[in-house]
């Protein structure tokens, strides 16, 4: 992958293998391969980068995705301008956006991808996408964030503890018209056992809970990651193999 990479002129930024549901039965286990490739450039002042990414998962071509992103020239420096050019080679779609920052706020102008088959470079009309807010409070590193994103109102916050722990706290409303507001809580709690490793675990009001481990020391220069997610309903006990997922992933590099 390295060399493949250089060849062609892009850094290999990093990429994971998976090993799918090692629960599952024989042949549903899906396994999964993602990398990625990047380079970054200089154009009239401002950072550039161009990037592509590889899934087994969601592209049956070698490149699921081709981007093209950076800054723009801004009317003040407190304002913050940006872009996002997206291909996918496979079904020859395109999609752009645009994002403004103010005042610890974003506000994000983006176009849809189009069925495939429509004429090169073009994609749907465009709109405004996202409005985010971010908020830092507190003397623990706590911070919040409000995001409106097209039809889905989501406030997350977060609080750095002592001895390198985390809370996080997500929750998420459908809102619009021809939209039921089902609630959506998760609330994650991280901690760093020693240098190198660190569990995390999440509890949703959708009765599951999801756990992992992330080991950095073992191995330098890689990343494992142990996860395993289950309900909370006593349907684990019952018949595991049906309800409890079980996954290992390696990372390399930068992801």
């Amino acid at each position: 992958l390295s060399h493949f990479a250089r060849g062609r002129l892009l850094e290999l930024r990093g990429y994971e293998v998976g090993s799918g549901n090692l629960l599952a039965p024989q042949g549903r286990g899906k396994r999964t391969l993602d990398a990625t490739w990047g380079e970054a450039f200089n154009l009239w002042g401002q950072s550039q980068r161009v990037t592509a990414t590889y899934s087994t998962e969601r592209d049956a071509t070698m490149i699921a995705e081709v981007r093209l992103s950076g800054s723009l020239p801004a009317p003040h420096e407190a304002v913050g301008l940006s872009y996002d050019i997206a291909h996918r080679p496979r079904l020859g779609q395109w999609a752009y956006k645009l994002h403004a920052r103010l005042l610890g706020g974003r506000v994000t102008a983006a176009t849809p991808f189009i069925p495939a088959g429509g004429p090169a470079l073009m994609c749907g009309a465009p709109s405004v996408t996202e409005l985010e807010l971010r908020h830092a409070f507190g003397p623990v590193g706590a911070r919040s964030t409000l995001l409106c994103r097209e039809g889905l109102l989501k406030l997350d916050a977060a609080a750095e503890l002592a001895g390198g722990q985390r809370l996080t706290a997500d929750v998420e409303v459908p809102v619009g018209p021809q939209r039921w507001p089902v609630l959506q809580v998760e609330l994650g709690y991280s901690a760093q056992l020693h240098a190198g490793r660190r569990v995390c675990a999440t509890v949703t009001n959708r009765q599951r809970a999801m756990f992992e481990l992330l080991d950095a020391k073992s191995e330098p220069g890689a990343l494992w990651v142990v996860g395993t997610s289950f309900p909370m309903n006593g349907r684990a006990v019952e018949a595991p193999r049906k309800h409890v997922a079980l996954t290992l992933r390696r990372r390399w590099g930068a992801k």
